[in-house]
């Protein structure tokens, strides 16, 4: 399943993004750039084939992530 494609650190941040949070605020609870942050959620995108932070979002509430 797609989930397995997540690294652990992915994982993190689409909890955070599942959430609500903000891309901003992710960096400075996980001390990395909000470049950083973005980059990732580009690649959770990617990975798990969604177009949208909406659908990254229902992914992850589908998958109990949040």
């Amino acid at each position: 399943n797609e989930i397995k494609s997540l690294s652990t650190r992915d994982l993190q941040i689409l909890q955070h993004l599942a959430r609500g949070m903000k891309v901003i605020d992710i960096s400075e609870i996980m001390h990395i750039s909000n470049k950083t942050v973005s980059t990732y959620k580009t690649r959770i995108l990617t990975k798990l084939a969604l177009s949208s932070t909406l659908e990254l979002i229902d992914f992850a509430r589908r998958h109990h992530l949040d």
